[in-house]
């Protein structure tokens, strides 16, 4: 549905690359509030935790998701506004960044993890981000090539 409505919308040129494009915003959006509450192995946290780490995290990548489609809207406005492309995607770089900060700023923090192995820890990390990536990754391509393809049929028909 998202990108039905996006579709047209996008600067890209082709379903394939609005399909990558839109990949990599989602991850962007849900890997902002990693380091406000990041991957942490299930095993390690006290029962009593899990929803408050849970609604701040869910918080994080509902509001994270809408600074990036603030970015996106910022952009199409200066590109409307004939700014060139290096002055907006510096501009909208630096707004993603200071909202997210914000939001990061705004949150409460989660515990430390007290004396929990801190290369597990980090490893647990890497992987979360790993995976959040592949997801993205994998689906962006997927939707991207399934366009593709539908886009052929319809014009060989």
């Amino acid at each position: 549905m998202a990108f039905a409505f996006f579709r047209e919308r996008l600067g890209a040129r082709s379903d394939w690359s609005r399909s990558l494009s839109g990949g990599v915003l989602l991850y962007r959006g849900g890997a902002a509030p990693f380091p406000q509450v990041p991957g942490e192995p299930p095993w390690y946290r006290r029962p009593s935790t899990i929803g408050s780490r849970t609604t701040s995290s869910f918080a994080m990548v509902a509001l994270s998701l809408l600074v990036v489609l603030a970015a996106w809207l910022a952009a199409r406005f200066l590109r409307e506004r004939g700014v060139s492309m290096p002055v907006r995607q510096a501009s909208v770089g630096v707004g993603f960044a200071a909202l997210v900060g914000l939001l990061l700023a705004l949150l409460p923090p989660t515990t430390g993890p007290g004396d929990f192995p801190a290369g597990l820890l980090w490893d647990y990390r890497l992987s979360s981000l790993g995976t959040l990536l592949t997801l993205w990754a994998t689906l962006g391509a997927t939707f991207g090539a399934l366009c593709e393809r539908a886009n052929r049929k319809e014009g060989t028909g």
